[in-house]
């Protein structure tokens, strides 16, 4: 198992130790549904004690031939039994209502939680997995707190004071039941090790599966259009019949464990049954006692087969929500001391240097932007572009050295802060499902209808907008899958736009506009940048020819810096990639 994977996967001691204490604290929020459920079940066990008393009322009717003791005996299991479904509706209600509040309340700091966590967190775990965790494990943690705590507390009280009724009215036959459950309690544990056990295995197997049909549905545009929608479901596949046979597996020890248990408890009736018979024929043991005895075994069987159930859920529960509780481990960057308001809108590197994964991605950066510059970063892929837009925005945090935002180092500030300073298009856009209209107001919640509208026409979307049926009240579809990539592209540019923020990063933003449309986002990025500082990440170098300056980064250096034409006059790195695309233009299918 990878780290990835080890991150969403419960520990076996700390999972278990925070789950404990996470339901510890709301423990008072548990204890009216804990005394409703736990006294309907003193009420139902108590029925059962009557119902003996009536059925001996039938066998010995009163010399008065009045049914006296029926009437008596039936109208008190009839009261019982109302207070038991006045209890059971009672705890139904509570307990759902708990369980709905507490993983409800956990979903949305769980949420807020992950949007504090650095980029390094969603790097290391997929979209899929914690999807998993928000939707899957947060169902288990759920039944934790509306079903599995209340049963466990009953299952286990119910036995034992039953288990010391038996003792008082016989300790002999108390003793041989005792016997049975002790028995019985080492498969009862082994299954309990067991579910403990396998659900880091059945997780794993269950997280490949989901990302692997996440990743089918995802390109499965891409795999019809390449005739490969056979072929690449095979992975989905794999990863399907490997998780089928761990949860077989899981299920036949599980069953096997679960079957002995049960079993073994089952002879619990057959012992008292025999035993009390015997004492019966002996005169030992009178008929309205043994009578109650077979009572008290079938209802001292019931909760601890049930005890089973609920304990192997439970402990699988307990791991889902130990999951949970692995995000909050997870540490946001944190704010260091000495904040300053940024003076104005530029932005410098000093001495930057990162890594990832073991491996220096960027060293020694230097780079000075002043407000109202354009700085754009040029180089082949993985030459580490991004992530200098990534440490910027402060998704990590660099190695050595520092950056600053006007003046004010970013370490300092905030996320709120911080994010409130940048306009950002990355390079692959996410549009929600939802209008365009909508879209574009997600740079400034409150702008007008007006302000949209002006954004689009500075972004040179607003004409194919208004091409659409419902203009800007046009539907994008999932992930934007209504538009082209250079639509969604200009969408996410006019969203940047209205955001109005003091500095502009666009990481490659540019490299899925058509050639028709190209001047026209450059004039419209040109008239945004006034006053403004803008980062760009460049695909096509023609977008950057009039740049204040320009970085060549070549293996997480950079090797060449200076404006387009000091840069060509350098014949150096910039000048290769120049000539390169330039050739590209004269390239024709023959």
């Amino acid at each position: 198992m990878d780290d990835t994977e080890q991150k969403l996967m419960p520990r076996q001691g700390t999972g278990m130790i925070k789950s404990l204490n996470f339901i510890s604290e709301h423990r008072s929020k548990l204890l009216a549904p804990l005394a409703q459920n736990t006294a309907a079940a003193l009420l139902l066990t108590a029925s059962y004690a009557v119902a003996v008393q009536l059925i001996l009322s039938f066998l010995h009717p009163s010399q008065s031939g009045l049914p006296w003791a029926q009437i008596i005996w039936g109208g008190l299991i009839a009261n019982l039994l109302l207070g038991y479904f006045y209890l059971i509706r009672g705890y139904t209600r509570n307990s759902m209502r708990i369980g709905h509040q507490i993983s409800t309340t956990l979903r949305l700091k769980l949420c807020s939680h992950i949007q504090k966590l650095p980029l390094s967190f969603l790097k290391k775990n997929t979209p899929s997995k914690i999807t998993g965790t928000l939707l899957n494990d947060m169902v288990y943690t759920e039944s934790v707190f509306s079903v599995y705590i209340y049963e466990l507390a009953a299952s286990l009280l119910i036995p034992c004071l039953l288990m010391l009724a038996l003792a008082i009215m016989n300790w002999q036959i108390a003793a041989a039941a005792l016997c049975a459950i002790f028995t019985a309690i080492p498969f009862l544990l082994m299954s309990y090790r067991s579910a403990s056990d396998s659900s880091p295995e059945y997780m794993e197997a269950k997280a490949k599966t989901d990302h692997s049909m996440q990743e089918y549905l995802e390109g499965i545009r891409e795999l019809k259009g390449a005739d490969r929608t056979g072929e690449r479901f095979l992975p989905f596949i794999h990863h399907n019949d490997a998780m089928q046979r761990i949860s077989l597996n899981i299920e036949t020890r599980l069953g096997i464990y679960c079957q002995t248990y049960t079993g073994i408890l089952d002879l619990i009736f057959v012992v008292i049954f025999v035993l009390g018979s015997l004492a019966h024929s002996k005169n030992n043991l009178s008929l309205a006692v043994l009578i109650f005895l077979l009572c008290m075994a079938n209802r001292l069987i019931e909760p601890m087969q049930m005890l089973g159930m609920f304990l192997t859920e439970f402990r699988f529960a307990l791991g889902a929500l130990g999951r949970v509780m692995d995000i909050f481990k997870e540490k946001p960057l944190p704010t260091e001391i000495g904040f300053k308001k940024p003076a104005d809108g530029s932005f410098s590197f000093n001495s930057v240097s990162f890594s990832y994964g073991g491996e220096q991605v960027l060293k020694n950066i230097c780079i000075h932007a002043p407000e109202g510059s354009v700085t754009a970063l040029v180089g082949e892929s993985g030459s580490g572009k991004t992530t200098v837009t990534n440490l910027l925005l402060r998704f990590w945090d660099a190695d050595t050295g520092s950056i600053h935002v006007g003046g004010t180092d970013i370490k300092t500030m905030d996320q709120q802060e911080l994010y409130s300073l940048f306009s950002v298009v990355f390079q692959d856009v996410y549009l929600f499902n939802d209008t365009i209209m909508n879209n574009i107001r997600m740079g400034k919640s409150n702008a007008t209808d007006d302000e949209v509208i002006e954004a689009a026409r500075l972004a040179c979307c607003h004409d194919f907008i208004m091409m659409l049926k419902d203009g800007y009240n046009t539907g994008v579809g999932q992930n934007g899958a209504m538009l082209s990539g250079g639509e969604r592209q200009r969408i996410a540019i006019a969203r940047a736009i209205l955001a109005q923020a003091p500095i502009l990063v666009l990481d490659e933003a540019t490299a899925s506009i058509d050639p028709e449309n190209e001047l026209q986002i450059q004039r419209g990025l040109n008239n945004l940048i006034q006053g403004r500082t803008l980062l760009v990440i460049a695909h096509r170098l023609s977008t950057i020819r009039y740049a204040d300056q320009i970085l060549v980064l070549q293996q997480g250096r950079i090797v060449e810096q200076g404006t387009h034409d000091e840069l060509i006059e350098l014949k150096g790195s910039y000048h290769h990639l120049w000539e390169a695309q330039e050739s590209i233009k004269s390239w024709s299918v023959r």
